[in-house]
C-alpha cells in the first residue's frame, strides 16, 4: 500500500487508500492469506463483490436442540415453519418446556 501523503502528524490518506484496504478485507474474507493477497493485488486482480448477507432467525424447541431458519423463508412459509416447531416441541420436549 502506498504510504499517506504528507509527513509525520501532518500525513493523511485518499479514497485509493481505503479501496485497497476493503479489497485486502475482502480477500481475507475469502479464507486468503496476506501473501497471496498482496501478489494478486500486484498482478491488478480484484476481489468478487461481496456476498449478500442472508439473516437467519434461530428457534429452540426443545434444550439443547436448535433450528435455524433463513429470515425470507420463514416469513414466506411461516405457517410451515410454525408446524415444524410444533412438532419438535411435541417429539423432543414435556408441554411448557420451550426456550425461544
Amino acid at each position: 500500500m502506498d504510504p499517506p501523503a504528507g509527513r509525520g502528524r501532518g500525513g493523511f490518506y485518499f479514497d485509493s487508500h481505503l479501496k485497497r484496504l476493503r479489497d485486502i478485507k475482502a480477500f481475507q474474507d475469502q479464507g486468503l492469506k496476506l501473501a497471496v493477497i498482496g501478489e494478486m493485488l500486484k498482478i491488478g486482480k480484484t476481489p468478487p463483490p461481496p456476498r449478500e448477507r442472508e439473516i437467519w432467525v434461530r428457534h429452540h424447541p426443545a434444550p439443547g436442540f436448535e433450528i435455524h431458519v433463513a429470515r425470507d423463508l420463514e416469513q414466506k412459509k411461516r405457517r410451515q415453519v410454525e408446524a415444524i416447531l410444533r412438532m419438535a416441541r411435541n417429539l423432543l420436549g414435556p408441554k411448557g418446556d420451550t426456550h425461544e
